[in-house]
């Protein structure tokens, strides 16, 4: 996973994104420096996922702002500038050391097109938002793991700040009516308190 402040001169996101260079396994978390914690929101992420890979990139103004990064779980931090090219050699270089988890489902009947962004179940297909799909790649990734409001809204909007906003709920409320159309077998159930998690029943 890549944690990118967007204003500090790195890599643009949306570019990285769009350009392909990167395995779609490759999850990409853009925030910005006027909500940014990058220290809490290193520790989300790790804390969440301790098997996942952590890189990086932001403006450190001292070698203990980067200490704390590693200390708090992070493989690797980038100082910027750091290219493109540069980014991608850190991630191959990366997932040839850690397990990735692909984007699957245990079932052999429902299927996610990540590139024209639908959900097929059963020869019945809905077509979902960017946002959508986004969060239904982190479901399916931590399926049966219980993900925290705060890391959702980390990972698939770069909200690293507390908020108030409704908008985990919102989607997560539109992507259960859109699977229940197709009668697709996925359950992302509230635990009060804690979080949301993904269960198949395939």
């Amino acid at each position: 996973m890549l944690l990118i402040d967007s204003d500090a001169g790195g890599p643009d996101v949306d570019l990285l994104r769009r350009a392909g260079v990167l395995p779609s396994e490759v999850a990409i978390v853009g925030i910005r420096s006027h909500h940014l914690n990058r220290l809490a929101a290193a520790e989300i992420l790790t804390t969440t996922r301790s098997d996942e890979a952590l890189i990086v990139i932001g403006d450190f103004a001292s070698n203990d702002d980067r200490i704390a990064l590693l200390d708090a779980g992070a493989d690797h931090v980038l100082n910027v500038p750091v290219t493109a090219r540069e980014v991608i050699a850190w991630v191959r270089s990366t997932l040839s050391r850690v397990r990735v988890t692909p984007l699957t489902t245990r079932g052999t009947r429902l299927s996610v097109c990540e590139v024209c962004r639908t959900v097929e179940y059963d020869g019945l297909q809905i077509a979902l938002t960017k946002t959508e799909l986004d969060l239904l790649s982190v479901f399916i990734r931590n399926a049966d793991r219980v993900l925290s409001r705060q890391y959702l809204l980390l990972v698939v909007w770069g909200i690293a700040c507390d908020s108030t906003t409704n908008v985990v709920g919102a989607h997560i409320c539109s992507l259960r009516r859109k699977l229940a159309s197709i009668g697709a077998p996925l359950a992302i159930r509230t635990m009060r308190g804690v979080g949301f998690a993904l269960h198949e029943s395939i």
